[in-house]
C-alpha cells in the first residue's frame, strides 16, 4: 500500500500530557498496543484497519491539542479515511472527547475544515483520561513544577528521591529513553524545550478548571463514547508499591480533599455498585475500593468517568500499564525483558494488557 494512503477505516491513538508519538526509540504507546488491537478489529470486522498514533502540543493548552488533533484526522481522510475511531489515554481521551463535543469549549461553533474532520468520528474510547482534571495537580510537589516555588521544593525532592534511586538500580529504561542517534537530537531538544516552556495545561486540567469546560460543553450524542478507568493505589499485591508510587498516590489523596461535586458522587457511585464482570485485573490482586482520593498515580478513577459514557472496563493497573509500560519477563531466560515506568504492586501484565483492548475494540 502507497505509505501516504491508509485504509478506510482508521483507529488514531492519542497520546496524552507530553504529546509525542515517538521519541527516540521510546513509543508513547508500547508496540504491543497498535499489534494487538489491529489484530482484534480485523478478526472482529473481518477487513484491513490502519492503527496510527498521532501527534499532539506536548503540555499545550487544551484547545491548541484540540486543533492540532482535528488538523491530523483531516490529513488521514485525505489520505483515504473514511471511518476515525479515537483512543485516548490520558489528556489524550480529554482531548479526543471535547474534539467530538457538541460545540467548542472556549465557545463558538466549529470552523469548517475542524467540522469536516469531525464528520468522519466514528467513536470516542478514552483511557485513564482526566475528564474532570486530576488532584495531583492540586498537591504542593505540582506546584514546584508549576511555579518553582522554594516552599513547595521539600515534598518535590521527598517524591523524586525514590525514583531517583529507581533509576540507578533499574538503568534499562534510562538507556531505552537515551538511546538516540544524532538524527534524533534535534527533535528530543525540541520537545525537551517545549515541556519546559509551557505550563498552560497543568493548570487547565486542575479539578475546578476541568468542572467549568464540563458545565460548558456537551458529548456529541451521534458518537459512541466509552470511558476505561484506572486505578492502583498502594495495593497489598503480590509485589509491594514502589516509595515513588507511593508517594504520588498520596499527593492524589491530599489533592483530593476538596467537597465532592454532585458529579463526583455519582461516579464513585457508579463504579462501587459495578458489576465484577467490568474489572480488568491480576486474580491474585483484589480490586479496590473507590473513593474521591482513590488514582492510578496520576489521575483519580472517579474523575476519569463523563456521564452518559458507557463504562468499558475498570483496570486494576497504575497509570502507565494501560499503554504497555509495565515490567516484562522472558519466559525462558527469566530476565526482565522491558521496565514499566511506574511500580504501583497491581502485577499488571499481558493477559491484563490483552483484555483491556479486546473491550476497546468491542467499544471501537
Amino acid at each position: 500500500m502507497n505509505p501516504l494512503r491508509v485504509h478506510e477505516d482508521v483507529v488514531v491513538l492519542v497520546p496524552g500530557f507530553l504529546g509525542f508519538s515517538i521519541i527516540g526509540q521510546f513509543p508513547y504507546f508500547a508496540d504491543r498496543v497498535p499489534g494487538v488491537l489491529g489484530a482484534l478489529l480485523r478478526e472482529k470486522w473481518g477487513r484491513e484497519v490502519s492503527i496510527v498514533a498521532a501527534t499532539t502540543v506536548p503540555t499545550g493548552p487544551l484547545q491548541a491539542r484540540i486543533l492540532r488533533l482535528a488538523a491530523f484526522l483531516g490529513r488521514l481522510a485525505a489520505a483515504g479515511a473514511r471511518r476515525l475511531h479515537l483512543v485516548g489515554h490520558s489528556t489524550g481521551g480529554v482531548d479526543a472527547q471535547l474534539l467530538m463535543s457538541v460545540r467548542p469549549f472556549w465557545g463558538g461553533e466549529w470552523s469548517g475544515s475542524v467540522a469536516d474532520a469531525r464528520r468522519a468520528v466514528v467513536s470516542v474510547a478514552t483511557i485513564s483520561a482526566p475528564h474532570f482534571g486530576t488532584a495531583l495537580l492540586e498537591s504542593s510537589a505540582a506546584r514546584f513544577l508549576e511555579q518553582g516555588s522554594l516552599c513547595d521544593a521539600l515534598p518535590f525532592l521527598r517524591a523524586a528521591g525514590p525514583l531517583l534511586s529507581l533509576a540507578v538500580k533499574d538503568m534499562s529504561q534510562l538507556d531505552q529513553l537515551l538511546n538516540l542517534n544524532a538524527k534524533q537530537l534535534p527533535t528530543v531538544w525540541r520537545f525537551v524545550f517545549s515541556v519546559v516552556r509551557h505550563h498552560e495545561l497543568l493548570e487547565e486540567l486542575r479539578p475546578a478548571a476541568m468542572e467549568g469546560v464540563r458545565a460548558r460543553t456537551a458529548p456529541d450524542p451521534n458518537v459512541k463514547l466509552t470511558c476505561f478507568v484506572s486505578g492502583a493505589d498502594t495495593v497489598a499485591g503480590p509485589r509491594p508499591s514502589d516509595p515513588f508510587y507511593s508517594e504520588i498516590v498520596a499527593f492524589c489523596r491530599i489533592g483530593a480533599q476538596l467537597p465532592p461535586t454532585p458529579a463526583m458522587r455519582a461516579n464513585i457511585e457508579r463504579l462501587c455498585t459495578a458489576p465484577p464482570s467490568l474489572w480488568i485485573r491480576d486474580p491474585a490482586t483484589a480490586p479496590y475500593s473507590v473513593d474521591a482520593g482513590t488514582s492510578d498515580g496520576v489521575v483519580n478513577t472517579a474523575r476519569q468517568l463523563l456521564e452518559g459514557a458507557e463504562l468499558g472496563g475498570i483496570v486494576l493497573g497504575d497509570h502507565a500499564d494501560v499503554i504497555g509500560d509495565y515490567d516484562r519477563f522472558d519466559v525462558a531466560s527469566e530476565q526482565l525483558v522491558s521496565a514499566g515506568i511506574f511500580r504501583s504492586g497491581a502485577s499488571f501484565s499481558d493477559d491484563q494488557l490483552l483484555e483491556l483492548y479486546r473491550r476497546v475494540a468491542a467499544a471501537v
